[in-house]
């Protein structure tokens, strides 16, 4: 049990890293769901470490002592990676709910998180109960109680849930990075599931697979999580918020003029979604803008036209940004001040 402890202890630091990185930038859509899964997932690592090193301990009683403890917190922290997958997942893909609705669910969710957390630290008899550990075997037996059941059952119904949703986008997607993106967050984030699913196993093929098998699925998940974050895009510096919210209708291009992103706006003027023009060219999508100047009529309504130069985070060009505002005419106004200076 040796390696698997020191590999989960050596790898809870490049995911502390992960998080930090994704802290740096949050100013970006998925910065703070993606910072705050790294930071659990990071701190399930940790409790990781002492619980498999605690299996090697030779006085049963002492042993079981220090497996509980460390498990409890392992619960915690890997519920708390189930909730950060949601937010994750619907920070990706939001649901077309009011942004208070939202709001409230989150708060629900983080209720229910800190009821699961106190029934686990303080009323745990009320999860399970008649723990026996093996210190041959280094097998911890134990029974899930009818609410510990239901509550495994809940946050696994929740984790099941981002699944689908994720598996939907990488099936139906249009885009072939939205797919991408959606392929490697599935594999990587399917592994708490896992976990949740070996506490309805046998008791004997439980302890086996939660001494043996779940360190090295949760090993494997900083790899996945760095491969998704850092191979597939999943965080590109135009993501962000402001961009979102632009008044402006807003395109971003590569620098081959293929489109990248359109906010809300810019999707509402063309009557299109974002999703279905991602890696197209500009001027095979949208003709009327390939020669544009300053200004550009688009519905029989003229619009101003402003290209902006792109930086990426190492402030080197890499496209650009285009924005579209209604041009609003001056003629009433030129008129008031010619009346005034007639009076």
């Amino acid at each position: 049990m040796t390696l698997p402890a020191y590999l989960s202890a050596f790898l809870s630091l490049p995911t502390l890293a992960l998080a930090f990185f994704c802290w740096r930038r949050r100013h970006l859509a998925l910065a703070l769901p993606l910072a705050t899964l790294c930071l659990c997932l990071a701190l399930a690592l940790i409790f990781t470490t002492p619980f498999l090193l605690a299996a090697e301990i030779s006085d049963p009683a002492l042993a079981l002592a220090q497996i509980l403890f460390w498990v409890g917190w392992f619960i915690i922290a890997i519920t708390a990676v189930i909730c950060s997958t949601l937010w994750l997942v619907l920070s990706w893909r939001p649901l077309p709910w009011p942004a208070g609705r939202q709001r409230l669910f989150h708060v629900g969710l983080v209720l229910l998180w800190l009821i699961f957390s106190y029934l686990r630290l303080f009323q745990l008899e009320l999860l399970a109960g008649s723990f026996e550990y093996d210190p041959v075997s280094h097998r911890l037996l134990f029974q899930l109680t009818v609410l510990g059941k239901c509550w495994t059952f809940f946050w696994g119904l929740i984790q099941l849930a981002s699944l689908s949703r994720l598996l939907l986008n990488w099936i139906q997607s249009s885009s072939s990075a939205q797919r991408q993106q959606a392929k490697w967050l599935f594999l990587s984030l399917s592994i708490p599931l896992l976990v949740a699913g070996f506490l309805f196993l046998p008791a004997q093929l439980r302890s086996t697979a939660l001494l043996y098998l779940m360190p090295w699925l949760l090993a494997s998940m900083p790899l996945l999580m760095a491969w998704t974050l850092f191979g597939t895009g999943l965080m590109p510096h135009y993501r962000s918020p402001v961009f979102q919210r632009l008044p402006a209708a807003g395109l971003v291009l590569d620098q081959q003029q293929r489109i990248l992103a359109l906010n809300p706006a810019a999707e509402q003027l063309f009557h299109v979604q974002s999703d279905h023009l991602e890696g197209q060219p500009l001027a095979q999508v949208f003709p009327v803008l390939k020669d544009a100047t300053d200004t550009v009529i688009i519905d029989g309504e003229t619009y101003s036209y402003e290209v902006n130069p792109l930086p990426d985070r190492r402030g080197l060009v890499s496209g650009q940004l285009i924005r579209l505002w209604p041009q609003i005419s001056t003629q009433p106004e030129d008129q008031l001040y010619q009346d005034l200076e007639i009076r």
